[in-house]
């Protein structure tokens, strides 16, 4: 069944009409009929399955049916401080951060970044990075929305977040490898990735003063964006993993 996001109180009424893009993606993309089945998520780990009763020019309505098991988030909370980088790296490191399954995102405005976004452009940015997330969700089987925070530097994110293990990504030569420090049951981890620049040495030192662990992915140069991906799913192994 085609999985799509809802409000809660379309969630949780007996029928429910959708418009606007998510419109667009089932009548204009998908083309679903009457009769047709949809799950719909309320972003909060619960899940209805639908029925389409008709679809028109502008919406398509949906009776809502029984409630429907699905398979939990993940248990430990991952946390990606991704510093904002040039192009479109930083959506893509959002887009598979999401499909990897990091539970949120904080775009940081890191001292070497080789982009700024204006800060009149910042509500309009994170209002389109949300929109990724939401769309990367649902083609994942997400079961959640990740959250996008609003931009801010790397000691104000190290001062708001309070996940005991704390991970900055920096490639020091003698920096212990991502798999050897991950603790075996975290109850929450803050991962750190920098931009194109790299980590500044006040960031690096704040990091230290914050208890950030220093790790590395190894000897090879990695794009911000691959670093986060590469991260994430070693987290993910490390996290759900199962004995053979």
């Amino acid at each position: 069944m085609h999985r799509i996001f809802v409000k809660q109180d379309q969630f949780t009424a007996d029928t429910c009409l959708i418009t606007g893009q998510t419109y667009q993606h089932l009548a204009r993309v998908l083309r679903i009929k009457p009769g047709d089945n949809v799950l719909l998520l309320n972003g909060e780990g619960e899940a209805r399955k639908a029925q389409v009763l008709h679809v028109d020019r502008t919406t398509v309505c949906l009776q809502n049916l029984d409630t429907q098991p699905l398979p939990a988030e993940m248990q430990c909370r991952v946390r990606l401080l991704q510093a904002i980088g040039r192009g479109d790296r930083f959506e893509h490191a959002l887009q598979h951060g999401t499909e990897v399954g990091a539970d949120s995102f904080v775009p940081i405005l890191a001292q070497h970044a080789m982009t700024k976004v204006p800060q009149n452009k910042m509500a309009e940015r994170v209002e389109r990075w949300q929109k990724i997330v939401h769309n990367a969700a649902e083609q994942s089987c997400r079961t959640r929305i990740p959250k996008v925070e609003q931009p801010i530097t790397l000691p104000q994110a190290l001062n708001a977040y309070a996940e005991p293990c704390r991970l900055l990504l920096h490639p020091l030569q003698n920096a212990p490898a991502l798999a050897a420090v991950l603790p075996e049951n975290p109850a929450g981890i803050l991962l750190a990735v920098g931009p194109e620049g790299g980590w500044s040495k006040e960031e690096v030192e704040t990091a230290l003063q914050h208890g950030c662990t220093i790790t590395s992915l190894g000897p090879r140069t990695l794009r911000t964006e691959t670093a986060a991906l590469v991260a994430l799913s070693q987290i993910l192994y490390h996290l759900e993993r199962r004995p053979l």
